[in-house]
């Protein structure tokens, strides 16, 4: 877009189909939340016969500091040896203050700072009894894994990364960064 406004339109063909994420590759934005989902949907999808409303879960660590600030601060009292980062108490700033999904969650352990506490909870998928969800995991985190359940079901597994699988019932799905699950869900 040139500078001071005006329009532009990009035109491509969105292949392959199935639940995908984008992340900025610049700094550490992606660890302060420059990422989201996106799907593109197939005609042919094995899947769209077996469910009745779809949902899409993004969840990723959150911290309490601008993870680019504080590498940043740290880069400039270790070098950039990160080996040494890694063993050194400092890096206990990098522990997640908590696990976000669609943006909110609740805080482990104190309150730190301003933080996105909105339930201690957990996230509530609503959907009418004898009805299927198909729900699209993303998993955006950048530190560890995490592992997904939902209370009191069992998931069915159809999609990973966004390609179609052999079905597989799960009653948790261990999810690594920039893992993409597609399961179905019923009440």
């Amino acid at each position: 877009i040139p500078p001071m406004g005006g329009e532009m339109t990009y035109q491509f063909l969105a292949w392959p189909p199935g639940t995908h994420w984008y992340h900025s590759h610049l700094a550490l934005q992606y660890a302060d939340g420059a990422k989201g989902m996106f799907v593109v949907y197939d005609d042919n999808d094995g899947l769209a016969p077996y469910y009745d409303a779809e949902r899409y879960v993004m969840f990723y660590d959150w911290l309490p500091k601008m993870s680019s600030m504080e590498y940043y601060v740290l880069g400039q009292v270790y070098g950039n040896s990160m080996h040494v980062m890694a063993t050194d108490n400092d890096m206990v700033d990098w522990v997640p203050a908590a696990g976000l999904v669609n943006g909110k969650a609740g805080l482990r352990g104190d309150s730190v700072g301003d933080s996105p506490l909105e339930s201690e909870l957990g996230y509530v998928l609503e959907m009418p009894i004898g009805h299927t969800l198909r729900v699209r995991l993303c998993f955006g985190g950048w530190l560890d894994k995490a592992a997904v359940r939902v209370e009191g079901h069992d998931m069915l597994a159809g999609a990973k990364d966004g390609v179609a699988v052999r079905p597989v019932k799960t009653s948790s799905i261990m999810m690594h960064p920039g893992e993409r699950f597609d399961v179905l869900l019923r009440a």
